[in-house]
């Protein structure tokens, strides 16, 4: 069996060892890079026994998803398989619709909820982006709007002084954050 190093790519030849090996430790001569090296050996009597009943299931299997596929069977073959194997197979049969189906409902609900989800962020981007724009032009124009609106004067000049009052409280909190930091 050949082995490649991974990090040089430095090839080796090794001996497939006797009975149940799943792996080995190895080190390159080259690089002196460690990894383990997997090997797949072949395996003792009881490994090809259970190698012999998965071969034999699978057939099972075959001939009964065979069935379905081409209609009843024309001779006697069914005869040889077990209860047990149709009573398996019929159920992961309906278990896979069943997943099928969840799947496809689940798929269905989750673009709806996308779809839902989508519409109401737009909505709630548009409309907190409208009040900020509408926020910054009353402060930018807010000594125009006091002579435009002499009778609701007052009600500009406090929003100028609140919105003055929280950018000083910002300020404050960020420089006393950065000296913090710092």
């Amino acid at each position: 069996m050949k082995i490649y190093c991974p990090n040089c790519d430095a090839e080796y030849q090794i001996k497939e060892g006797e009975g149940v090996h799943i792996g080995l430790n190895v080190q390159c001569s080259n690089c002196t890079q460690e990894w383990y090296q997997y090997t797949f050996s072949k395996s003792n009597k009881s490994d090809s026994l259970e190698t012999t009943n998965i071969k034999k299931l699978a057939a099972e299997e075959y001939q009964i998803s065979k069935h379905y596929f081409e209609g009843p069977p024309k001779s006697k073959e069914r005869k040889d398989i077990s209860d047990d194997t149709r009573f398996r197979l019929q159920e992961s049969s309906e278990k896979l619709r069943e997943t099928q189906k969840t799947v496809i409902n689940e798929v269905n609900d989750s673009d709806h909820f996308t779809k839902k989800e989508t519409h109401w962020t737009i909505f709630g981007f548009v409309t907190v982006s409208l009040l900020f724009v509408i926020a910054t032009a009353l402060y930018i124009f807010n000594f125009e709007l006091q002579k435009v609106f002499p009778e609701i004067q007052k009600v500009f000049l406090y929003y100028r002084l609140f919105v003055d009052q929280t950018i000083v409280i910002i300020q404050n909190f960020y420089s006393k954050t950065s000296k913090i930091l710092s």
